[in-house]
Parts: structure tokens; C-alpha cells; sequence
């Protein structure tokens, strides 16, 4: 019997399909060395809303990481913010239209950008962008 995949894995299947990252490979809890783009578990809390049926509204909560190289080219700074605003208007609109990752048990109600992307780190040539965000779900398992 197949293994269902996990949320972090719907999710990084699902930002795939986001313009930002076409033809790019999106991994899973790791940045690799060079340029690269990351989706990441985040600490949050599990629960969003409890109703008085005992259905529990839960979030799931990830970063994502965009790597690039530090020049002193200014345009390339700017990409990586854009890159990040971009992303952000697109999980906006994809939540607004309803296109959110299809899972298993689980019932995507919309993705939010928690913390809009910004520059995280300077280290060894490269600059690291990231982004903080949540998906609100129903978990029907």
C-alpha cells in the first residue's frame, strides 16, 4: 500500500506549480549548496479554531527559502524580493480562487504569508530569503 504524503510534501508539490520556481527544484527540509529554493517545517501552533461540534480548524506552518548569489548588483536584490512578493501575491490569489494543494484527509481552507519574505542571511557568497507562512486546514482523517 502506498505511503500518503505528508503535508510538507502537498505543499512543495503545490509551489511548484507557482511561476517563481519554474523549472526549479523545490527541496524538501534542506537547502543545498550554490542557488536553490527550500520548503521547511516551522514551528507553530497546531491548533487555528475549535467549534462546539469538536471539529478542529488546524494550521500547519512552513518557510520557504530562496538562496541566491550575493553580487554588489543591486537588480539581483531586488529579484529576490520580488521573487518573494510575487509569491506572496500568488498564495493570496490561489487561496481567494480556491486553488490550494489537493491531500489525502485533509481539506485546505488557504495558505497566508505569516511574514512577507525579507533577506535572512548573508553568508559565503550567498544571500538567503525567507518566508513564513501557514496553511489553514480541516483535517478530515
Amino acid at each position: 500500500m502506498a505511503q500518503e504524503k505528508t503535508i510538507l510534501e502537498s505543499i512543495r508539490e503545490y509551489l511548484t506549480t507557482c511561476p517563481v520556481f519554474s523549472g526549479s527544484v523545490i527541496h524538501k527540509d534542506y537547502l543545498p549548496d550554490g542557488e536553490g529554493y527550500s520548503v521547511n517545517t516551522a514551528k507553530g501552533e497546531p491548533v487555528y479554531k475549535k467549534y462546539a461540534d469538536g471539529k478542529v480548524l488546524k494550521q500547519y506552518w512552513f518557510t520557504v527559502t530562496m538562496k541566491a548569489l550575493d553580487t554588489e548588483d543591486a537588480s539581483r536584490t531586488v529579484d529576490g524580493i520580488g521573487n518573494c512578493q510575487y509569491l506572496e501575491e500568488w498564495l493570496e490569489k490561489q487561496s481567494q480562487d480556491g486553488s490550494l494543494p489537493v491531500m489525502e484527509g485533509v481539506t485546505p481552507v488557504r495558505i497566508d504569508t505569516v511574514k512577507s519574505g525579507y533577506l535572512d542571511s548573508r553568508e559565503a557568497g550567498y544571500v538567503k530569503y525567507l518566508m513564513e507562512c501557514r496553511m489553514v486546514y480541516l483535517d478530515n482523517r
